[in-house]
């Protein structure tokens, strides 16, 4: 009998929690059928939210699974990035170009500078040494052709002498023939012509004398010549060293315009250095695109 009551105590037990069991199974349903929806053929109605790659390329790896929830800032595919890597190496390879252009053309300008300047100052010394040796050499001539001038002169005057000699000497040459006569004639002492005679020999010596001054003085004269004919020959060198000179100086004060074109290429590369980082960037974009 006890056995039989405990039994008729768990039923009722029992049945109250498979009521409420069921109860709250039932609110289970309820809710579940509020918020899902089960059927063979659906669709389901939401915003879309559309993927896609920036730059095209060929996939090598896709980090993400369907219907995988992800956040912001998640890696979901990588591209082959071999291709932007190449060309990124090119731009950075052109803007490392560009920029030792740009150095080799700053260092040429002090150094282009520098070195034309040097070529006008020793043009200017050249040329100033050209021009005092000019000088020199004009007043050398001026002064050879003025010692020719008194040579001539020297010539000319032994030359008169000569004749004046020659007159003295034919003078002399007739007195003595006419004393000659006299004392022939026992009409002069011998002393007389004596005296005639020694005039004559006298006369002879004279020009003997006058004739070798003549053939001296033509000597100098043809050395003064030849001096002169040096020096004008050394005077038209100096001019023309001095003309050289000049167009040296004036080709050293051209090449001071190189200066400017070395500063117009430091500008342009410059500008080519500016063009080759533009170009960096699009270059470091699609790298950057590929994952």
């Amino acid at each position: 009998d006890s056995q039989h009551s405990a039994g008729r105590r768990i039923l009722p037990i029992a049945a109250g929690f498979v009521l409420v069991g069921g109860f709250v199974y039932g609110g289970y349903l309820w809710h579940y059928s509020r918020t899902h929806v089960s059927t063979d053929d659906a669709y389901v109605a939401a915003h879309v939210g559309p993927i896609s790659a920036r730059i095209p390329g060929t996939v090598i790896a896709v980090l993400v699974d369907d219907n995988q929830d992800v956040k912001a800032g998640d890696t979901l595919v990588r591209l082959d990035p071999r291709d932007f890597e190449v060309a990124l190496a090119q731009a950075r390879a052109a803007a490392d170009a560009a920029k030792g252009d740009l150095e080799n053309a700053r260092v040429n300008v002090p150094l282009t500078d520098e070195t034309t300047l040097n070529l006008v100052r020793q043009a200017e010394a050249a040329l100033e040494a050209a021009r005092d040796a000019s000088q020199v050499a004009t007043h050398d001539l001026e002064e050879r052709q003025g010692q020719l001038k008194a040579k001539r002169a020297a010539e000319a005057a032994a030359a008169a002498a000569v004749r004046l000699t020659e007159a003295d000497l034919e003078r002399a040459r007739l007195d003595r023939e006419r004393f000659r006569e006299l004392v022939d004639a026992k009409m002069i002492a011998q002393q007389d012509f004596d005296h005639a005679d020694a005039s004559f020999k006298g006369a002879q010596a004279a020009l003997d004398v006058a004739r070798q001054k003549v053939g001296q003085a033509m000597e100098e004269v043809a050395q003064a010549e030849a001096t002169v004919k040096s020096q004008t020959a050394t005077l038209a060198q100096s001019r023309r060293r001095r003309e050289e000179a000049e167009a040296a100086l004036a080709s050293a004060r051209s090449q001071r315009q190189q200066v400017r074109v070395r500063q117009a290429q430091v500008a342009a590369a410059q500008g080519k250095v500016a063009q080759a980082l533009a170009r960096l960037r699009p270059a470091e974009l699609p790298l950057e695109y590929s994952t």
